[in-house]
């Protein structure tokens, strides 16, 4: 490739204003209402400038194909995943090899269930066009849709036995993978919570311990009803009325993931009340696991000091996690970072309403997503990192095929991938010089760990550097990439093409 052809200068741009954006008083809601006045406008030349970018990168790298797609993963991880196809027309998809894949056709999107694609890398599939009565004859469809079943509020899927109350709250989770209970007898989960906030200073920046002292649960279920069933997943579209707010929620449950999504809209008209959705679990352990930037951090759940209490409200990133020996639960998001972990209870903050000093802080709709994740092990042997990065950055179906496939293109291809799954992928980009490549890792498991690196595109050296892009020692121009990783490190290696 040509490093030249980089938009490096145009992501710059759009980078420092998403920099400005982030400053410590704008991005948490505690700057006067101008401020989201303009932060909505920079927000959206940023994304132009992000789209033009991608725009100009697809029609380089794809070339027009009738009924081909190619699917994309962004991740430094091999994944399977459910896959968003904008097809109109009614039919079946096929893997690079031929296989049929699972498939549910929805209005204006079909759902693809697309397995091991590779890290940054593609996989091709292909549409066929069928009549909708032949598809309808077919018993092997008929017996894929029948993996969910559904009587009153009770659900069954592949991994899942669930019942839900009459407020839309889950008062059974059965685990068949590894037959035992998520939510403790007697106990509910998903439960919508609000309570007053109303903070001794600094409205928009605090949260005080005495807000769970007032707490309601929203109860009024207006609305529930199956919307989806199929081969791929099923949805339960459920809405409830607050006091002046209205909250809209897919429960999604898929038949070849084990994440659980709640797709959220909430139209939100109220003040000095916290939002938050809680989750019991059947876990004993003394500490929780938050995802944080370049790894993550354990927490207390108990308060058993003063220190231990002032911890009632912690960030986390993508995930928070609750795990004993042998079995955990994670709960994920795509765009929330407060937290509270208390004995087996997770929680997560969704919405605050302070009015100073902005006296519209939170007014309107809000739309995010958070997810359950049972799993076996920690959040390591979970593959809770990795999920909760596919939340954030799917896999996209894009028309249409490589126009320069490689030799082996056809099995699938990596750009760069890891021989083991314990770093994660963080950046590739052009140096701030221009002049090489620079890919930048780290561990989150916090072990010390010996992997290796694989490339897809040719190089001619390469040598580990710092953080600001400096070498650290010798080029060398082997073709085996090893290195020792130790807990938490930040590696980046520098490419010269």
């Amino acid at each position: 490739g040509d490093l030249a052809g980089a938009k490096q200068e145009e992501l710059t741009r759009g980078w420092k204003h998403i920099l400005t954006d982030q400053f410590h008083d704008i991005i948490p809601g505690s700057s006067i209402h101008e401020v989201y006045e303009d932060s909505r406008k920079d927000y959206t030349y940023i994304e132009g400038i992000a789209r033009e970018v991608e725009r100009e990168a697809y029609e380089n790298v794809f070339e027009h194909e009738k009924d081909s797609y190619t699917v994309i993963n962004a991740s430094g991880w091999t994944m399977d995943q459910t896959v968003a196809v904008f097809e109109e027309r009614v039919g079946i998809y096929r893997d690079q090899d031929g296989k049929e894949l699972k498939s549910q056709k929805e209005q204006g999107v079909t759902y693809v269930e697309v397995k091991d694609v590779p890290a940054m890398g593609t996989k091709l599939i292909t549409f066929e066009e069928r009549r909708e009565d032949d598809l309808a004859g077919d018993g092997s469809r008929e017996k894929d849709a029948s993996v969910f079943s559904v009587s009153d509020r009770v659900i069954e899927t592949p991994y899942y036995q669930i019942a839900l109350n009459q407020y839309g709250q889950i008062t059974r989770l059965y685990d068949k993978t590894c037959a035992r209970d998520v939510v403790p007898e007697g106990q509910r989960a998903n439960v919508l919570q609000v309570f007053e906030d109303k903070p001794l200073d600094f409205d928009a920046w605090d949260i005080d311990i005495f807000y769970q002292e007032k707490m309601r649960e929203i109860t009024e279920l207006t609305s529930f009803a199956v919307t989806e069933q199929g081969p791929v997943r099923l949805v339960v579209h459920m809405e409830w009325s607050y006091l002046h707010s209205t909250i809209a929620q897919d429960m999604i449950l898929y038949a070849a993931q084990p994440g659980i999504d709640f797709v959220t809209k909430v139209d939100f008209h109220e003040t000095h009340q916290l939002l938050k959705a809680a989750f019991p679990v059947d876990i004993r352990s003394t500490y929780a696991t938050f995802d944080v930037q370049y790894g993550n951090v354990r927490r207390p759940n108990h308060w058993n000091t003063s220190w231990d209490q002032a911890k009632f409200e912690t960030v986390a990133h993508r995930f928070a996690d609750l795990s004993e020996h042998g079995y955990g639960v994670s709960l994920l998001n795509d765009c929330k970072y407060g937290h509270d972990v208390k004995d087996n209870v997770l929680r997560i903050t969704l919405i605050k309403a302070a009015t100073h000093p902005d006296h519209s802080q939170d007014q309107g709709e809000h739309f995010f997503t958070y997810s359950l994740l049972p799993h076996r092990g920690d959040f390591v042997e979970g593959r809770t990192v990795q999920q909760a990065a596919a939340l954030n950055v799917p896999l996209t179906a894009e028309p249409g095929v490589l126009a320069f496939p490689a030799e082996n293109a056809g099995a699938g291809r990596s750009f760069l991938s890891f021989d083991r799954e314990c770093v994660e992928l963080d950046a590739v980009k052009k140096t701030e010089d221009g002049k090489h490549i620079a890919v930048r890792f780290h561990d989150f498991t916090g072990g010390t760990n010996r992997i290796a690196v694989q490339t897809g595109f040719r190089w001619k050296r390469f040598c580990v550097c710092d953080l600001r892009e400096r070498p650290l020692g010798d080029w060398a121009e082997c073709r085996e990439i090893c290195l020792t990783v130790k807990p938490y490190e930040i590696v980046t290696l520098l490419f010269e093409i």
